[in-house]
């Protein structure tokens, strides 16, 4: 089995939402006009979507571990949760995060990830509990949990479905031949029309 080369990053034990936390408190604070101007929360928030598969990248799992940890923990080989740290408490294993955002060689341009996925194990007091694994499936802001069949269903829509948006881009590709960027400025009297109006009609109602 080939080992992963340790790594001295930070970030590597925290998960996703806490490192953007770290990044973005150690950006904002170092550069002190853009802290003017970002709120950290928000800064945090965009960069949770692009940390989350690249944390993941750094985290050893369970089989990389040892077979101590996994008799400790009873995780499955491909479990990257540290159960020693902030990630999750016995009987809850997470597996790497795969994503839809970039192709290889390809920059990141929208720092949101549209579609991701990971495997999500659950066997806390299974006596009490059952055993539960799931795919957790990320589109946007939500996220939707999927068993074996609801994952079938999903991959199947989403065979369906890609075809038919081919053809559809095609369709774009050739409507959108005349297509042409905004004037600046006539956007900008555009609104500045558009608030005097409104300012007028306020004026107008006695507001």
């Amino acid at each position: 089995m080939s080992k992963r080369k340790a790594t001295t990053d930070p970030t590597a034990s925290l998960t996703a939402p806490a490192a953007a936390e770290q990044i973005a408190a150690n950006v904002l604070a170092n550069v002190p006009g853009l802290a003017a101007r970002i709120d950290a929360d928000t800064l945090a928030d965009l960069l949770v979507p692009v940390l989350r598969q690249h944390v993941d990248k750094f985290k050893p799992t369970a089989a990389e571990r040892g077979a101590a940890w996994m008799a400790r923990y009873g995780c499955p080989t491909w479990c990257i949760s540290n159960h020693d740290g902030v990630d999750s408490g016995d009987g809850w294993h997470q597996g790497p995060t795969i994503a839809a955002d970039v192709l290889p060689g390809e920059p990141i341009q929208e720092p949101k990830i549209p579609l991701a996925a990971r495997i999500i194990h659950h066997n806390d007091e299974p006596d009490t509990w059952g055993i539960k694994t799931q795919v957790w499936l990320d589109l946007g802001d939500d996220t939707h949990e999927l068993d074996l069949a609801e994952t079938d269903r999903f991959i199947a829509r989403m065979n369906a479905f890609l075809p038919r948006l081919t053809t559809m881009r095609d369709q774009l590709a050739d409507l959108s031949r005349d297509d042409r960027p905004a004037d600046p400025e006539r956007v900008a009297a555009w609104h500045k029309d558009m608030d005097a109006r409104i300012a007028r009609v306020h004026v107008e109602a006695g507001e």
